[in-house]
């Protein structure tokens, strides 16, 4: 399991939201680029750079800024926000990102994810943000998980089924899903460990389909409860790692371990 830091950009700085709401914002740098750096040096292996402005505009707004992130680290650099064209994807997949995270235009628009049949493997994964999550039963067996998505920035949200999600994605061969409790992101509340391991056991029935985690991780106590979890490929943590939560090197050390 990889321990991955958020890199989040709203005009130009590095900043961290609570639950998603552009109003409640807490600034941590100026300088994305080194604080990127900073996640490198302390041994993060890949970095996840969210392009907030562009989340709300629906189109990448600081695409400079990351592209120099991107080209000034050793690290993986996985970036999202407003990659809502193909245009926009493939720039940062040229410029050398590891990974680039769709979100509302492939949640709204399957076949938006055709365009990228020779990259979607490794190179394109999709995002699952859920505000509010219901497990159905059938036979005393859990058959599908009823989300309340966010989309558009987290500004809306929509009723879907990760059942659905999760098969059309799959044979459309992506291998990497992101899921958001978008509720503890922000927070320091603590992971919904319960809700991570829900969403990793269906994701675990689509053979070599791996979760990467987020919303609230807020000590190196969720990293333990987490790091024997079955599917789950990373923990992204942000404001617990800016305002020294968490240690990163401790982290690093329980996952090792």
């Amino acid at each position: 399991m990889l321990i991955i830091p958020a890199v989040d950009i709203r005009d130009g700085k590095v900043v961290r939201l609570y639950k998603g709401d552009f109003n409640r914002q807490s600034t941590y740098s100026q300088d994305p680029l080194s604080a990127a750096l900073q996640w490198q040096e302390l041994g993060a292996q890949l970095i996840h750079v969210v392009d907030l402005d562009g989340a709300l505009a629906g189109k990448p707004k600081n695409k400079d800024i990351i592209i120099k992130i991107i080209k000034g680290l050793k690290a993986g650099v996985q970036v999202g926000g407003g990659l809502r064209d193909k245009d926009s994807v493939l720039e940062f997949l040229e410029a050398g990102a590891a990974r680039v995270v769709l979100g509302s235009k492939a949640l709204s628009d399957y076949s938006f994810l055709d365009n990228f049949k020779t990259l979607i493997g490794k190179r394109i994964s999709v995002s699952i943000d859920a505000k509010f999550m219901q497990i159905r039963y059938a036979k005393a067996k859990a058959v599908d998980i009823i989300m309340n998505v966010g989309d558009s920035g987290w500004l809306k949200s929509k009723s879907m089924s990760l059942t659905k999600l999760l098969e059309q994605f799959y044979k459309r061969g992506i291998r990497f899903v992101n899921f958001t409790n978008i509720n503890r992101d922000g927070t320091l509340e603590g992971a919904d460990v319960e809700s991570i391991k829900s969403v990793c056991d269906f994701t675990g029935r689509f053979p070599d389909l791996q979760l990467i985690a987020s919303g609230g991780v807020a000590s190196l106590s969720d990293i333990e409860k987490l790091k024997n979890t079955e599917c789950l490929y990373g923990v992204i943590i942000g404001k617990a790692l800016y305002e020294g939560k968490i240690d990163f090197k401790q982290a690093l050390k329980i996952i090792a371990n």
